[in-house]
Protein backbone atom coordinates (compact mmCIF):
# COMPACT_ATOMS: atom_id res chain seq x y z
CA UNK A 1 0.00 0.00 0.00
CA UNK A 2 1.45 3.06 -0.99
CA UNK A 3 2.33 5.82 1.78
CA UNK A 4 1.71 9.19 1.11
CA UNK A 5 1.42 11.71 4.01
CA UNK A 6 -1.64 14.45 3.24
CA UNK A 7 -2.33 17.39 4.47
CA UNK A 8 -6.40 18.31 4.58
CA UNK A 9 -7.19 21.69 2.49
CA UNK A 10 -9.52 22.24 4.96
CA UNK A 11 -8.99 21.05 8.72
CA UNK A 12 -5.05 20.39 8.40
CA UNK A 13 -5.08 17.04 9.61
CA UNK A 14 -2.32 15.14 8.28
CA UNK A 15 -3.10 11.19 7.56
CA UNK A 16 -1.45 8.29 5.35
CA UNK A 17 -3.14 8.24 2.10
CA UNK A 18 -4.68 4.78 3.04
CA UNK A 19 -6.43 6.31 5.64
CA UNK A 20 -8.80 8.22 3.40
CA UNK A 21 -12.67 8.00 3.47
CA UNK A 22 -14.86 7.79 0.62
CA UNK A 23 -18.25 9.06 -0.01
CA UNK A 24 -20.18 6.20 -2.07
CA UNK A 25 -20.37 6.33 -5.55
CA UNK A 26 -23.84 4.50 -4.88
CA UNK A 27 -26.35 5.74 -3.43
CA UNK A 28 -29.68 3.83 -2.83
CA UNK A 29 -32.59 5.14 -0.34
CA UNK A 30 -33.98 1.58 0.11
CA UNK A 31 -31.01 -0.06 1.41
CA UNK A 32 -30.10 1.65 4.59
CA UNK A 33 -26.03 1.27 4.23
CA UNK A 34 -26.54 3.51 1.06
CA UNK A 35 -29.22 5.54 1.88
CA UNK A 36 -28.39 9.79 1.73
CA UNK A 37 -27.87 11.10 5.02
CA UNK A 38 -26.36 13.93 6.68
CA UNK A 39 -22.86 13.74 7.57
CA UNK A 40 -22.19 15.64 11.27
CA UNK A 41 -18.50 15.63 10.77
CA UNK A 42 -19.03 17.63 7.50
CA UNK A 43 -21.75 20.05 9.16
CA UNK A 44 -19.47 20.53 11.95
CA UNK A 45 -16.48 22.34 10.04
CA UNK A 46 -18.89 24.07 7.66
CA UNK A 47 -21.10 25.54 10.90
CA UNK A 48 -19.20 28.59 11.37
CA UNK A 49 -19.05 29.88 7.64
CA UNK A 50 -23.18 29.29 7.71
CA UNK A 51 -22.82 26.07 5.22
CA UNK A 52 -21.06 24.66 2.67
CA UNK A 53 -19.72 26.50 -0.66
CA UNK A 54 -18.90 23.21 -2.31
CA UNK A 55 -20.27 22.98 -5.76
CA UNK A 56 -22.36 19.51 -7.10
CA UNK A 57 -20.54 17.11 -8.67
CA UNK A 58 -22.83 14.50 -10.49
CA UNK A 59 -22.96 10.96 -10.03
CA UNK A 60 -22.64 7.86 -12.98
CA UNK A 61 -25.49 6.20 -11.13
CA UNK A 62 -28.74 6.71 -10.76
CA UNK A 63 -28.75 8.84 -7.90
CA UNK A 64 -26.87 11.30 -9.49
CA UNK A 65 -29.31 14.47 -8.17
CA UNK A 66 -28.02 13.89 -4.69
CA UNK A 67 -25.96 16.79 -3.25
CA UNK A 68 -22.16 14.80 -2.62
CA UNK A 69 -22.68 15.91 1.48
CA UNK A 70 -25.27 13.84 1.48
CA UNK A 71 -23.60 10.97 0.40
CA UNK A 72 -22.50 8.47 3.10
CA UNK A 73 -19.36 8.28 3.88
CA UNK A 74 -17.34 5.03 5.05
CA UNK A 75 -13.92 3.79 6.25
CA UNK A 76 -12.74 1.05 4.09
CA UNK A 77 -10.24 0.00 6.96
CA UNK A 78 -12.95 -0.27 9.07
CA UNK A 79 -13.87 -3.92 9.83
CA UNK A 80 -17.56 -2.98 10.73
CA UNK A 81 -18.14 -1.49 7.15
CA UNK A 82 -16.86 -5.21 5.60
CA UNK A 83 -20.52 -5.43 3.77
CA UNK A 84 -20.04 -2.01 2.38
CA UNK A 85 -17.41 -3.22 0.26
CA UNK A 86 -18.18 -6.77 0.15
CA UNK A 87 -15.29 -7.97 2.32
CA UNK A 88 -11.83 -6.36 2.31
CA UNK A 89 -11.34 -3.15 1.01
CA UNK A 90 -10.69 -3.16 -2.83
CA UNK A 91 -8.26 -0.22 -3.47
CA UNK A 92 -7.90 1.61 -6.43
CA UNK A 93 -4.50 2.91 -7.01
CA UNK A 94 -2.86 5.86 -9.27
CA UNK A 95 0.02 7.35 -9.44
CA UNK A 96 1.23 5.47 -6.63
CA UNK A 97 -1.62 6.95 -4.44
CA UNK A 98 -5.09 5.67 -3.04
CA UNK A 99 -7.17 7.19 -5.35
CA UNK A 100 -10.41 4.73 -5.19
CA UNK A 101 -12.52 1.82 -4.44
CA UNK A 102 -14.94 -0.67 -5.45
CA UNK A 103 -18.03 -0.78 -2.93
CA UNK A 104 -20.42 -4.14 -2.83
CA UNK A 105 -21.88 -3.43 -5.98
CA UNK A 106 -18.75 -3.36 -7.40
CA UNK A 107 -19.49 0.65 -8.32
CA UNK A 108 -15.65 2.38 -8.38
CA UNK A 109 -15.60 5.59 -5.80
CA UNK A 110 -13.27 7.86 -6.32
CA UNK A 111 -14.88 10.80 -4.07
CA UNK A 112 -11.73 10.92 -1.16
CA UNK A 113 -12.73 12.97 2.19
CA UNK A 114 -10.66 13.84 4.69
CA UNK A 115 -11.14 11.01 7.52
CA UNK A 116 -11.44 13.86 10.30
CA UNK A 117 -13.93 16.51 8.48
CA UNK A 118 -14.95 14.18 5.61
CA UNK A 119 -14.29 17.62 3.26
CA UNK A 120 -12.83 16.59 -0.76
CA UNK A 121 -9.54 15.76 -1.79
CA UNK A 122 -9.78 16.91 -5.18
CA UNK A 123 -8.65 14.85 -8.16
CA UNK A 124 -5.61 13.12 -6.60
CA UNK A 125 -4.66 15.68 -4.02
CA UNK A 126 -1.75 14.30 -1.49
CA UNK A 127 0.54 12.83 -4.39
CA UNK A 128 2.86 15.79 -4.34
CA UNK A 129 4.15 18.20 -1.42
CA UNK A 130 1.38 20.90 -1.05
CA UNK A 131 2.09 24.42 -0.76
CA UNK A 132 -0.47 26.76 1.14
CA UNK A 133 -1.46 30.58 -0.08
CA UNK A 134 -3.88 33.15 1.31
CA UNK A 135 -5.26 35.62 -0.98
CA UNK A 136 -6.33 38.75 1.55
CA UNK A 137 -8.05 42.08 0.48
CA UNK A 138 -11.15 43.72 1.35
CA UNK A 139 -14.49 43.20 -0.68
CA UNK A 140 -13.41 45.38 -3.42
CA UNK A 141 -9.92 44.97 -3.74
CA UNK A 142 -11.09 42.31 -6.49
CA UNK A 143 -10.08 39.05 -5.30
CA UNK A 144 -12.41 37.33 -7.25
CA UNK A 145 -11.93 38.77 -10.31
CA UNK A 146 -8.25 38.19 -9.94
CA UNK A 147 -8.58 34.40 -8.84
CA UNK A 148 -11.41 34.09 -11.66
CA UNK A 149 -8.37 35.49 -14.20
CA UNK A 150 -5.79 33.21 -12.39
CA UNK A 151 -8.22 29.73 -13.54
CA UNK A 152 -8.04 31.04 -16.74
CA UNK A 153 -4.42 32.31 -17.60
CA UNK A 154 -1.85 31.20 -15.05
CA UNK A 155 -1.36 28.05 -17.29
CA UNK A 156 -0.83 29.60 -20.43
CA UNK A 157 1.10 32.74 -18.53
CA UNK A 158 3.06 30.21 -16.19
CA UNK A 159 3.85 28.15 -19.36
CA UNK A 160 6.33 30.84 -20.74
CA UNK A 161 8.51 30.16 -17.70
CA UNK A 162 8.59 26.63 -18.36
CA UNK A 163 5.72 25.73 -15.63
CA UNK A 164 3.43 23.74 -16.10
CA UNK A 165 0.36 24.01 -14.18
CA UNK A 166 -2.85 22.13 -13.93
CA UNK A 167 -5.98 22.02 -11.67
CA UNK A 168 -6.35 19.23 -9.32
CA UNK A 169 -10.10 19.40 -10.57
CA UNK A 170 -13.14 20.78 -12.57
CA UNK A 171 -13.50 23.26 -9.83
CA UNK A 172 -11.40 25.85 -10.84
CA UNK A 173 -12.85 25.89 -14.48
CA UNK A 174 -15.96 26.07 -12.14
CA UNK A 175 -14.74 28.87 -10.16
CA UNK A 176 -13.74 30.80 -13.32
CA UNK A 177 -17.39 30.03 -15.02
CA UNK A 178 -19.50 31.02 -12.53
CA UNK A 179 -17.05 34.41 -11.97
CA UNK A 180 -17.01 34.99 -15.57
CA UNK A 181 -14.42 38.18 -16.49
CA UNK A 182 -16.10 39.17 -20.06
CA UNK A 183 -16.55 41.75 -22.17
CA UNK A 184 -19.98 43.66 -22.14
CA UNK A 185 -20.68 41.79 -18.64
CA UNK A 186 -20.97 42.84 -15.15
CA UNK A 187 -17.91 42.06 -13.02
CA UNK A 188 -18.41 38.82 -10.43
CA UNK A 189 -19.69 40.01 -7.14
CA UNK A 190 -17.39 40.62 -4.39
CA UNK A 191 -17.46 37.43 -1.93
CA UNK A 192 -18.95 38.15 1.38
CA UNK A 193 -16.99 38.23 3.93
CA UNK A 194 -18.19 35.65 6.69
CA UNK A 195 -18.10 33.37 3.58
CA UNK A 196 -15.89 30.84 2.96
CA UNK A 197 -15.03 29.19 -0.34
CA UNK A 198 -13.61 26.15 -1.51
CA UNK A 199 -9.91 26.22 -2.16
CA UNK A 200 -8.56 26.47 -5.41
CA UNK A 201 -5.69 23.63 -5.92
CA UNK A 202 -3.31 23.48 -9.07
CA UNK A 203 -0.30 21.04 -9.69
CA UNK A 204 2.70 22.79 -10.40
CA UNK A 205 5.39 20.59 -12.91
CA UNK A 206 8.99 22.43 -13.23
CA UNK A 207 12.66 21.27 -13.76
CA UNK A 208 16.05 22.33 -11.43
CA UNK A 209 18.61 24.01 -13.13
CA UNK A 210 20.02 20.34 -13.51
CA UNK A 211 17.16 19.16 -15.33
CA UNK A 212 15.59 17.05 -12.83
CA UNK A 213 11.96 17.19 -12.57
CA UNK A 214 9.54 18.35 -9.62
CA UNK A 215 5.89 18.54 -8.63
CA UNK A 216 4.54 20.77 -6.01
CA UNK A 217 0.33 21.40 -5.13
CA UNK A 218 -0.53 25.30 -4.66
CA UNK A 219 -3.72 25.84 -2.45
CA UNK A 220 -5.23 29.39 -2.85
CA UNK A 221 -7.74 30.87 -0.51
CA UNK A 222 -9.76 33.65 -0.60
CA UNK A 223 -9.57 35.26 2.81
CA UNK A 224 -11.56 39.05 3.57
CA UNK A 225 -9.91 41.16 5.03
CA UNK A 226 -12.77 41.96 6.21
CA UNK A 227 -12.55 39.30 8.86
CA UNK A 228 -8.81 40.33 10.37
CA UNK A 229 -9.85 42.90 12.64
CA UNK A 230 -9.68 43.41 16.38
CA UNK A 231 -12.56 42.66 18.19
CA UNK A 232 -14.80 45.58 19.06
CA UNK A 233 -13.69 47.34 22.28
CA UNK A 234 -11.52 44.77 22.92
CA UNK A 235 -7.53 44.03 21.99
CA UNK A 236 -8.11 40.64 21.14
CA UNK A 237 -8.65 39.40 17.24
CA UNK A 238 -12.43 38.91 15.84
CA UNK A 239 -13.82 36.17 16.46
CA UNK A 240 -14.65 35.88 12.65
CA UNK A 241 -10.46 36.16 12.27
CA UNK A 242 -10.27 33.02 14.89
CA UNK A 243 -12.95 31.34 12.04
CA UNK A 244 -10.37 31.83 9.06
CA UNK A 245 -7.07 32.33 11.20
CA UNK A 246 -6.19 28.30 10.53
CA UNK A 247 -5.73 29.05 6.94
CA UNK A 248 -3.47 32.21 7.82
CA UNK A 249 -1.53 30.15 9.98
CA UNK A 250 -0.76 27.51 7.65
CA UNK A 251 -0.26 28.99 4.88
CA UNK A 252 3.29 29.11 3.18
CA UNK A 253 3.04 32.63 1.52
CA UNK A 254 0.54 35.24 1.54
CA UNK A 255 -1.12 37.61 -1.02
CA UNK A 256 -2.40 40.94 0.08
CA UNK A 257 -4.68 42.95 -2.25
CA UNK A 258 -4.61 46.47 -1.71
CA UNK A 259 -7.46 48.56 -3.33
CA UNK A 260 -5.93 51.73 -4.44
CA UNK A 261 -8.78 53.99 -2.43
CA UNK A 262 -7.27 52.54 0.66
CA UNK A 263 -4.64 55.11 0.47
CA UNK A 264 -7.19 58.00 -0.06
CA UNK A 265 -7.92 57.54 3.91
CA UNK A 266 -11.27 57.44 3.12
CA UNK A 267 -13.10 55.89 6.25
CA UNK A 268 -15.53 53.77 4.37
CA UNK A 269 -12.51 51.59 3.63
CA UNK A 270 -10.30 49.11 5.77
CA UNK A 271 -6.93 49.94 6.27
CA UNK A 272 -4.18 47.20 5.19
CA UNK A 273 -2.23 47.41 8.50
CA UNK A 274 -5.11 46.11 10.75
CA UNK A 275 -5.41 43.19 8.64
CA UNK A 276 -1.01 43.15 8.90
CA UNK A 277 -1.16 43.61 12.79
CA UNK A 278 -3.42 40.55 12.96
CA UNK A 279 -1.36 38.56 10.70
CA UNK A 280 1.20 39.29 13.26
CA UNK A 281 -0.63 37.50 16.33
CA UNK A 282 -1.25 34.43 14.42
CA UNK A 283 2.65 33.35 13.77
CA UNK A 284 5.32 33.27 16.27
CA UNK A 285 8.44 36.26 14.98
CA UNK A 286 10.72 34.08 13.41
CA UNK A 287 8.72 32.22 10.80
CA UNK A 288 6.97 35.05 9.77
CA UNK A 289 10.02 37.13 9.40
CA UNK A 290 10.29 34.58 6.69
CA UNK A 291 7.20 33.89 5.15
CA UNK A 292 6.69 35.61 1.93
CA UNK A 293 4.17 38.03 1.43
CA UNK A 294 3.18 39.88 -1.85
CA UNK A 295 1.55 43.37 -1.33
CA UNK A 296 -0.32 44.14 -4.74
CA UNK A 297 -2.27 47.26 -5.97
CA UNK A 298 -4.75 46.05 -7.76
CA UNK A 299 -7.09 47.17 -10.23
CA UNK A 300 -3.77 49.49 -11.88
CA UNK A 301 -5.48 50.42 -15.29
CA UNK A 302 -9.15 50.66 -13.72
CA UNK A 303 -11.19 52.66 -10.85
CA UNK A 304 -11.72 51.45 -7.55
CA UNK A 305 -14.67 48.90 -7.37
CA UNK A 306 -17.35 49.43 -4.75
CA UNK A 307 -19.05 47.27 -2.70
CA UNK A 308 -21.66 46.53 -4.69
CA UNK A 309 -19.71 45.33 -7.44
CA UNK A 310 -19.91 48.73 -9.14
CA UNK A 311 -17.01 50.83 -10.35
CA UNK A 312 -16.79 54.36 -8.93
CA UNK A 313 -16.56 56.37 -11.85
CA UNK A 314 -15.50 59.57 -9.64
CA UNK A 315 -13.23 58.25 -7.65
CA UNK A 316 -9.66 59.00 -7.82
CA UNK A 317 -7.06 56.66 -8.91
CA UNK A 318 -4.20 56.89 -7.34
CA UNK A 319 -1.45 54.17 -9.82
CA UNK A 320 -1.15 56.94 -12.25
CA UNK A 321 0.59 58.72 -9.67
CA UNK A 322 2.65 55.61 -8.93
CA UNK A 323 3.85 54.86 -12.29
CA UNK A 324 3.64 57.86 -14.48
CA UNK A 325 1.81 56.63 -16.95
CA UNK A 326 -2.11 56.43 -17.85
CA UNK A 327 -1.58 52.46 -18.13
CA UNK A 328 -0.08 49.86 -16.40
CA UNK A 329 3.24 48.63 -18.94
CA UNK A 330 3.37 45.12 -19.58
CA UNK A 331 6.57 43.47 -18.24
CA UNK A 332 8.62 42.66 -21.02
CA UNK A 333 9.78 38.74 -21.72
CA UNK A 334 13.61 38.16 -22.41
CA UNK A 335 14.33 35.53 -24.60
CA UNK A 336 17.96 34.95 -24.67
CA UNK A 337 19.70 32.40 -22.34
CA UNK A 338 16.46 30.81 -20.74
CA UNK A 339 15.94 34.07 -19.13
CA UNK A 340 12.12 35.09 -19.31
CA UNK A 341 11.32 37.15 -16.17
CA UNK A 342 12.66 40.53 -16.48
CA UNK A 343 14.56 41.61 -13.60
CA UNK A 344 15.58 45.11 -14.74
CA UNK A 345 12.13 45.68 -16.12
CA UNK A 346 10.33 44.30 -12.44
CA UNK A 347 12.71 46.43 -10.48
CA UNK A 348 11.97 49.87 -12.64
CA UNK A 349 7.88 49.57 -11.71
CA UNK A 350 8.69 48.03 -8.08
CA UNK A 351 11.14 50.71 -7.02
CA UNK A 352 8.32 53.17 -8.27
CA UNK A 353 5.85 51.54 -5.85
CA UNK A 354 8.21 51.13 -3.09
CA UNK A 355 8.98 55.21 -2.99
CA UNK A 356 5.17 55.90 -3.09
CA UNK A 357 4.43 53.81 -0.09
CA UNK A 358 7.39 55.23 1.91
CA UNK A 359 6.12 58.63 0.77
CA UNK A 360 2.54 57.32 2.49
CA UNK A 361 4.41 56.19 5.50
CA UNK A 362 3.01 58.95 8.30
CA UNK A 363 -0.66 59.15 6.72
CA UNK A 364 -1.04 55.16 5.99
CA UNK A 365 1.95 53.45 7.85
CA UNK A 366 2.25 50.56 5.31
CA UNK A 367 5.70 50.76 4.91
CA UNK A 368 6.43 51.48 8.46
CA UNK A 369 4.21 48.25 9.71
CA UNK A 370 5.77 46.05 6.93
CA UNK A 371 9.49 47.38 7.88
CA UNK A 372 9.27 46.28 11.33
CA UNK A 373 7.46 42.88 11.69
CA UNK A 374 8.06 41.07 8.31
CA UNK A 375 10.89 40.28 6.51
CA UNK A 376 10.21 38.73 3.51
CA UNK A 377 7.58 40.94 1.37
CA UNK A 378 7.71 43.28 -2.21
CA UNK A 379 5.26 45.01 -3.78
CA UNK A 380 3.19 44.37 -6.97
CA UNK A 381 1.18 46.30 -9.30
CA UNK A 382 -1.33 43.91 -10.82
CA UNK A 383 -4.45 44.23 -13.56
CA UNK A 384 -6.71 42.13 -13.25
CA UNK A 385 -9.20 43.51 -16.42
CA UNK A 386 -6.98 46.00 -18.84
CA UNK A 387 -9.38 46.91 -20.80
CA UNK A 388 -11.64 50.53 -20.44
CA UNK A 389 -14.56 49.80 -18.42
CA UNK A 390 -18.03 51.38 -19.74
CA UNK A 391 -20.89 52.37 -17.74
CA UNK A 392 -23.99 50.13 -19.28
CA UNK A 393 -28.00 50.68 -17.99
CA UNK A 394 -29.51 47.91 -16.19
CA UNK A 395 -33.28 46.91 -15.22
CA UNK A 396 -35.20 49.50 -13.41
CA UNK A 397 -32.15 52.50 -14.27
CA UNK A 398 -29.47 50.81 -12.39
CA UNK A 399 -25.84 51.12 -14.04
CA UNK A 400 -22.92 49.77 -13.98
CA UNK A 401 -19.38 49.45 -15.36
CA UNK A 402 -18.33 46.07 -17.83
CA UNK A 403 -14.84 45.46 -19.62
CA UNK A 404 -15.89 47.21 -22.79
CA UNK A 405 -13.86 44.48 -24.64
CA UNK A 406 -12.12 41.30 -24.20
CA UNK A 407 -10.27 41.53 -21.06
CA UNK A 408 -6.32 41.81 -20.92
CA UNK A 409 -4.19 40.85 -17.33
CA UNK A 410 -1.52 42.45 -16.91
CA UNK A 411 1.29 41.54 -14.18
CA UNK A 412 -1.19 39.17 -12.67
CA UNK A 413 1.59 36.16 -11.98
CA UNK A 414 3.85 38.62 -10.99
CA UNK A 415 3.22 38.05 -7.21
CA UNK A 416 3.64 34.17 -7.65
CA UNK A 417 6.51 34.19 -9.61
CA UNK A 418 8.71 36.03 -6.37
CA UNK A 419 6.88 33.77 -3.77
CA UNK A 420 8.47 31.03 -6.33
CA UNK A 421 11.52 32.73 -5.88
CA UNK A 422 11.33 32.40 -2.04
CA UNK A 423 9.87 28.45 -1.71
CA UNK A 424 12.01 25.92 -1.83
CA UNK A 425 11.41 22.46 -3.93
CA UNK A 426 11.52 20.37 -0.50
CA UNK A 427 11.57 16.91 0.82
CA UNK A 428 15.34 18.52 1.86
CA UNK A 429 16.35 20.51 -1.25
CA UNK A 430 16.64 24.23 -0.29
CA UNK A 431 16.54 25.48 -3.69
CA UNK A 432 14.11 27.85 -4.79
CA UNK A 433 11.23 26.55 -7.23
CA UNK A 434 12.37 29.41 -9.46
CA UNK A 435 15.68 30.64 -10.19
CA UNK A 436 15.49 34.10 -11.36
CA UNK A 437 19.19 35.28 -13.31
CA UNK A 438 19.66 38.71 -12.23
CA UNK A 439 18.70 40.40 -8.39
CA UNK A 440 14.85 41.11 -7.58
CA UNK A 441 14.76 44.69 -5.45
CA UNK A 442 13.10 44.33 -2.24
CA UNK A 443 12.22 46.79 0.71
CA UNK A 444 14.47 45.60 3.37
CA UNK A 445 17.72 44.72 1.25
CA UNK A 446 20.46 46.25 3.01
CA UNK A 447 23.92 47.33 2.02
CA UNK A 448 27.34 46.06 4.61
CA UNK A 449 28.63 49.28 5.73
CA UNK A 450 32.26 47.54 6.30
CA UNK A 451 32.57 45.44 3.20
CA UNK A 452 30.31 46.95 0.71
CA UNK A 453 28.31 43.84 0.10
CA UNK A 454 25.19 44.80 -1.90
CA UNK A 455 21.86 43.92 -1.88
CA UNK A 456 21.77 41.82 1.48
CA UNK A 457 18.33 40.12 2.19
CA UNK A 458 16.13 41.75 5.08
CA UNK A 459 15.94 38.09 6.57
CA UNK A 460 19.71 38.11 6.66
CA UNK A 461 21.28 39.32 9.98
CA UNK A 462 25.05 38.98 8.89
CA UNK A 463 26.80 39.73 5.78
CA UNK A 464 27.93 36.39 3.96
CA UNK A 465 31.04 38.38 2.82
CA UNK A 466 32.42 40.00 6.25
CA UNK A 467 30.37 37.74 8.97
CA UNK A 468 29.18 41.83 10.68
CA UNK A 469 25.44 42.86 11.49
CA UNK A 470 24.57 46.34 10.66
CA UNK A 471 25.97 47.50 13.67
CA UNK A 472 29.16 46.25 12.90
CA UNK A 473 29.15 42.93 15.30
CA UNK A 474 29.19 39.38 14.80
CA UNK A 475 27.84 36.08 16.61
CA UNK A 476 30.25 33.52 17.18
CA UNK A 477 29.35 30.15 14.93
CA UNK A 478 30.91 28.15 18.16
CA UNK A 479 28.80 29.72 21.22
CA UNK A 480 26.44 31.99 19.71
CA UNK A 481 27.92 34.90 21.52
CA UNK A 482 27.25 38.11 20.09
CA UNK A 483 30.97 40.21 19.54
CA UNK A 484 31.95 43.26 18.56
CA UNK A 485 33.80 43.95 15.62
CA UNK A 486 36.82 45.02 17.23
CA UNK A 487 37.37 41.28 18.59
CA UNK A 488 39.24 39.33 16.37
CA UNK A 489 38.41 36.07 18.74
CA UNK A 490 35.27 35.26 20.64
CA UNK A 491 35.20 36.78 24.33
CA UNK A 492 33.59 33.57 25.88
CA UNK A 493 36.26 32.13 27.99
CA UNK A 494 37.72 29.31 26.37
CA UNK A 495 35.45 29.68 23.05
CA UNK A 496 38.48 30.71 21.47
CA UNK A 497 36.50 30.74 17.58
CA UNK A 498 36.78 33.78 15.27
CA UNK A 499 34.06 35.00 13.41
CA UNK A 500 34.93 32.81 10.42
CA UNK A 501 34.47 29.65 12.49
CA UNK A 502 38.19 29.39 12.75
CA UNK A 503 39.58 27.79 16.02
CA UNK A 504 42.61 29.07 18.02
CA UNK A 505 45.55 27.13 19.39
CA UNK A 506 48.65 28.32 21.23
CA UNK A 507 50.41 28.83 18.40
CA UNK A 508 48.76 29.76 14.79
CA UNK A 509 44.83 28.73 13.22
CA UNK A 510 44.00 24.88 12.80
Amino acid sequence: MPGHMITCPYCFKQFDDSKVHFRMETVDPDEEAFAPRTDEKYEEFWEPFGGTTELFSPSRDRAGDVSPWLRPVYDPMDPSKKEVFGGSARYLVGDDIVIGVKDRHDAVTERRVCPACHNPLPGRYGRYPVKFISLIGISGAGKTVYLSQLCKFMAARMGAYNIAVMPTSAYAYEYMTTNRVAANALLPQPTPPEIFQQPLCFDFHFRDSTGQPHSQTFVFYDIAGENLQFAEGRADIAESARRFGPFIRHSDAIIMLIDPMQFSGDDDHEDAVTALTVIDSMFDRERLRHLPLAVCISQADGKPQLSDGTIDKYAPTFCSDIIHVPALPEMRVNEGMGERFSVTDYNELRDRIDAFVRSMAYDVPLHTTLSMTYGCYNYFMIESIGVDLVEQEGEGGFSFMVPSATPRPKRIIEPILWILSKLPIGRGDMRPILEVRGFINEPGDWTCQFCGRPHIRATEDFCPNCRLNRFGQWRCPSCGVLNSGASEWCVTKGCKTDRFGNRKKMFGVF
